[in-house]
């Protein structure tokens, strides 16, 4: 008999990616400055609401109430990413390495983040971590306020795995709309926590905590 897969379900930002927060805190500051405001944007701030929506970023920063404005800076935010985010992306602690034994122990890797589709594609690639994915879905929820991302989330990681069969489903995750998606769709959910996360996700509630992607391994002995 074949043996079934096990599925690797990843959030991508703050767990296989790092130092974004750099990149968000300098296109925060390029875009309210084009729009006219004379906000500071600290380090602090921006990494206490990681996590959350461009159009949350900008409303926080400026409490603009004109929703179409703080959808043209969320426009020109990704503008501006496009063209500085490689400087800063790098690939977490031991991605490369935890993805690599995923795959070669026949494990499948996805990747199912908050983003548009053609930027979550490229972020990957900046971090050269493509090799060892099946598959990137973004959820991109990044212009609306009323937006239910653990839901998205959880119908994306059921469409992918229609009709597959896997052993079991995991998700990892440094957010509460990972975990809760994880458990939507009967998954596995880890928590990887971070000194960034650490105090903002105290109360999710998860499967397992971890500070270090490779303590994911043990999954794959136990299929």
């Amino acid at each position: 008999m074949k043996k079934k897969k096990l599925l690797f379900i990843w959030d991508f930002h703050g767990v296989l990616e790092k130092d974004n927060e750099y990149a968000v805190q300098r296109i925060c500051r390029q875009v309210v400055k084009e729009f006219g405001f004379n906000t500071k944007v600290y380090l602090e701030d921006v990494r206490r609401w990681y996590g959350l929506k461009w159009i949350e970023y900008f409303f926080n920063l400026t409490e603009e109430q004109d929703r179409r404005k703080l959808r043209k800076m969320v426009k020109r935010a990704r503008e501006v990413s496009q063209k500085i985010v490689h400087k800063y992306l790098k690939p977490m602690n031991h991605a490369d390495y935890v993805l690599s034994q995923i795959k070669k122990s026949g494990g499948v890797n996805v990747i199912v983040s908050n983003a548009r589709q053609d930027r979550i594609e490229d972020f990957v690639k900046i971090v050269g971590l493509q090799k060892y994915l099946y598959k990137v879905i973004g959820i991109d929820g990044h212009t609306r306020f009323k937006f239910s991302t653990p839901m998205e989330k959880a119908n994306a990681i059921s469409r992918l795995s229609a009709g597959k069969n896997y052993a079991r489903k995991i998700i990892i995750g440094d957010s509460e709309s990972d975990i809760l998606a994880g458990k939507m769709v009967g998954a596995k959910t880890y928590l990887f926590v971070k000194k960034m996360n650490s105090k903002k996700v105290s109360d999710i509630k998860a499967d397992k905590t971890i500070d270090d992607l490779r303590k994911i391994l043990p999954e794959i002995h136990t299929a």
